[in-house]
């Protein structure tokens, strides 16, 4: 049992010697966060909804259908907008930025989507409007101020207890020395190298 723990804390040495190797299959650990995670998430927002007025028009607005795209290329927020006014309704998709950055020290993931705006001419919608003289624009971001956070690949126990022997233990501890962040089709992959140690 001793000889054996000394074969696997020096190999886990020698491994964790190398830092994370992009998609490489040498890494200890890989995980892998789909967006439906997220996207499950935002639909228990159900629909979101407001008012407002320009000029001589009351309007309102529905945004539902929210979701987030995420690709090596480009992580994308959208959504359905319905606008309504008195008698007219009127169906658009708009667009955000979505941010995803890893927090090693935290162990966090955070998924931020900004820059969520609606802008439309009115003359779109009410002839009698001349062509660009009156623009409606919606910030929708403030209601997507905070991240989500995801939990990160730290395991929840990073120290063992193991009986080497009939009277004595060895504390092993294993910690990440590097953890990077890959956007992939569909989702977040984080590879990590660990090392443990012994006291």
């Amino acid at each position: 049992m001793k000889h054996f723990l000394i074969y696997i804390i020096l190999i886990s040495n020698l491994l964790s010697l190398t830092e994370v190797k992009d998609k490489d299959f040498s890494n200890h650990l890989e995980l892998f966060v789909h967006e439906d995670i997220v996207n499950q998430f935002l639909s228990s927002f159900g629909e979101i909804n407001g008012k407002g007025k320009i000029g001589i028009f009351n309007y309102e607005w529905i945004l539902e259908n929210l979701k987030i795209d995420i690709s090596p290329e480009m992580s994308q927020f959208k959504a359905d907008i319905i606008l309504l006014s008195s008698n007219f309704k009127r169906k658009d998709t708009v667009f955000g930025d979505v941010i995803i950055n890893y927090n090693k020290d935290e162990n966090i993931i955070y998924v931020s989507i900004i820059n969520v705006n609606f802008n439309i001419d009115l003359s779109e919608v009410f002839n009698i409007i001349p062509k660009e003289s009156v623009k409606l624009h919606i910030d929708l971001s403030e209601y997507f101020n905070e991240p989500f956070q995801i939990s990160g690949p730290q395991p929840e126990i990073v120290s063992y207890s193991v009986d080497v022997d009939s009277n004595n233990k060895k504390e092993i501890k294993i910690n990440i020395i590097d953890s990077k962040l890959f956007l992939v089709e569909n989702g977040i992959k984080i590879f990590s190298v660990y090392k443990s140690s012994t006291d």
